[in-house]
């Protein structure tokens, strides 16, 4: 059972302390009872690392807010507004 449950803590902090707590940091048992909450608090950034570094993570929450903005060049807002009301 790991002592501790923060996995940025885990990934970040405590290998800085020794040699030897970043070498248990990487063991599989320390990520056995790490829940992972990515999306609004930490960056996608955050899981790609998660993952490399973290093959025994028990659970990785990820939340995706996808947002787009259509674009049309040199077309004034009506003609943009009747190619969208066509489709």
């Amino acid at each position: 059972m790991s002592l501790v449950e923060d996995g940025m803590t885990l990934l970040d902090s405590v290998p800085l302390v020794c040699r030897r707590w970043r070498r248990l940091s990487r063991e599989p048992a320390a990520w056995a009872d790490v829940d992972i909450h990515v999306g609004l608090i930490h960056p996608p950034d955050d899981a790609a690392r998660l993952l490399l570094h973290a093959p025994t993570l028990r659970q990785l929450h990820m939340e995706v807010v996808i947002t787009y903005r259509r674009t049309c060049a040199n077309k004034s807002k009506k003609n943009y507004a009747h190619k969208l009301s066509r489709h």
